[in-house]
């Protein structure tokens, strides 16, 4: 018979028939996931996975099953890093997982919390700016201002619509975070180069912010022809949490 014609009843009489089939067995996931069928597809595809532990397959439609139907997001991690573990280079895989990235940073309470100085800030000029070791503040063209600053190894802000105080500027001072000035001995973007905030941070000075880059623990100022502040947190040479600004264009 022609998969295409095939229905549930002939998918289970072939495994009756032949259990441990995993032609039978991917086929009849595939009809599953089609039909919506999705109970019946994750169990297939555990049967699957218990007979092959490296189908690449299996683990991506697994992680996308638990992504989006199951709502299980730290077993779907797992199976699409499997998946990646078993080859690095599957576009399928790599497209699913940077999807599903977008999609937990989405839903996660720190994007929530920053997504909100988007509004506050798109359109307006970077007129100067202040830096700390631990912060930095952008002054706008309007007044208002923006303190980008370290909290909890995560990076935070505070808008200010009027003059910023001595207390909003001791924000981007902290002893508990280190210096990220230095080149540094780690496998990150940039680690052999020195970092000085204040000259990379002035780069956006008289520049209109288009937006925001977000992610897990820090996020970046967009300004325009794909330019960003990005920001890093990583341990510098003492092994403190430091932060570390580098102009760019993605």
């Amino acid at each position: 018979m022609e998969v295409e014609k095939m229905t549930n009843m002939d998918y289970e009489k072939l495994l009756d028939l032949e259990p441990q089939n995993l032609n039978h067995l991917r086929q009849y996931t595939i009809f599953s996931l089609k039909t919506k069928s999705y109970k019946k597809a994750h169990e297939l595809l555990l049967k699957i996975l218990d007979i092959d532990p490296n189908d690449i397959v299996a683990h991506n439609n697994y992680a996308l099953l638990l992504t989006y139907e199951i709502k299980d997001y730290k077993q779907a991690e797992m199976h699409y890093q499997k998946a990646l573990e078993l080859d690095a280079n599957n576009l399928s895989a790599n497209k699913n997982y940077q999807n599903f990235l977008k999609l937990k940073i989405g839903k996660s309470e720190y994007y929530q919390r920053i997504q909100q100085l988007s509004f506050l800030v798109k359109g307006k000029i970077v007129a100067d700016s202040i830096v700390g070791n631990s912060g930095f503040i952008l002054i706008l063209d309007d007044n208002s201002s923006v303190v980008s600053f370290l909290d909890d190894d995560k990076l935070f802000y505070k808008y200010i619509e009027n003059e910023v105080s001595q207390k909003d500027r001791d924000l981007i001072y902290s002893n508990h975070y280190g210096d990220g000035k230095s080149p540094l001995n780690i496998d990150i973007p940039y680690a052999n180069q020195i970092c000085d905030l204040a000259s990379e941070i002035a780069n956006a000075h008289n520049q209109p912010i288009t937006g925001l880059s977000i992610g897990e623990n820090a996020f970046n100022f967009c300004f325009p022809n794909g330019k960003e502040l990005e920001t890093m947190i990583v341990p510098d040479k003492d092994r403190k949490i430091t932060l570390r600004v580098f102009w760019e264009q993605w």
